[in-house]
């Protein structure tokens, strides 16, 4: 099921995206609104994917009712083209049944509502040895991180927009947790390379651990087995990924903040990093 969800998620946009194209060459060739139908049906979902890269909100569930809505009144201009037509276009149809389908998957497999994760670490838990690695290959453990507190991000990787943003709004609140005396760490299964190129891209001076076969992910049970969009294997990443969690950690390791995403809209803010760690006094033993 996780790999038919992956498939969907990796061709859904390029489905929509071809037939927005071929629809609106159909309303120009042909000069008939029925095509109107089909663009406006499949159209939101590249919107959103774009707002999601570019603006970066915590959750896009704002914008779902605007893509709801787009949506229905496509299908709608679609079935009155059709009653104005002596000749009916059935690809018309088609094209707007493939986008309400591609939509309705994408609402209950990708954009799920919010549920708590029971499983994994928890706040009050002393955090697990652990053994990474450094952007040079050296091996690395979470008990080197004892002595200060810290913040452990378990992102998916440069291919999650949502996973990108969270940087970018931790790079803007550095300042902030720098003055906490707060190390940042983000740790994923990405290449040396690949994790190198993205911390330039976004100039994003956080440090940076490997978990190359996520035995440390396994560990702390954060994988997600199969949740990465099929294909993405031929770039170099993993099938498996992680979910996304954010685990804040005080001076003497112990388990101060859990957000384990149950879903992919949803992110913790930075100004909650910033809440826990101001309360984040280690306690006496």
């Amino acid at each position: 099921m996780k790999r038919i969800r992956a498939f969907l998620i990796a061709m859904h946009p390029l489905v929509a995206a071809v037939i927005c194209c071929h629809a609106f060459w159909m309303a120009v060739s042909q000069r008939h609104w029925i095509w109107l139908g089909p663009l406006l049906v499949n159209a939101p979902t590249l919107s959103l994917a774009v707002w999601l890269v570019r603006r970066g909100r915590s959750g896009c569930g704002s914008q779902l009712p605007v893509v709801l809505l787009c949506a229905w009144l496509g299908s709608a201009w679609t079935l009155l083209g059709t009653l104005s037509l002596d000749d009916p276009q059935p690809l018309a149809w088609i094209y707007t049944a493939i986008g309400l389908v591609g939509l309705a998957a994408c609402l209950l497999w990708y954009f799920p509502q919010y549920r708590e994760r029971d499983d994994g670490p928890r706040p009050g838990q002393r955090l697990p040895v652990l053994t990474f690695q450094d952007l040079r290959g050296n091996a690395v453990s979470s008990t080197s991180l004892r002595g200060a507190p810290a913040v452990l991000l378990f992102h998916r990787s440069d291919w999650c927009p949502k996973s990108v943003e969270l940087l970018r709004l931790l790079a803007r609140h550095r300042g902030a947790l720098g003055r906490r005396g707060a190390r940042i760490v983000l740790i994923s299964a990405d290449s040396d390379a690949r994790s190198c190129r993205m911390a330039d891209r976004l100039g994003v001076p956080l440090e940076r651990w490997i978990d190359p076969d996520l035995a440390a992910a396994r560990q702390l049970q954060l994988l997600d087995p199969g949740g990465t969009p099929l294909g993405l294997e031929l770039l170099g990443h993993q099938s498996d990924t992680v979910d996304p969690t954010v685990i804040i950690i005080d001076s003497l390791g112990d388990i101060r903040y859990v957000d384990k995403a149950g879903n992919s809209r949803y992110r913790s803010e930075p100004v909650t990093f910033l809440r826990v760690l101001d309360s984040a006094v280690p306690a006496s033993r």
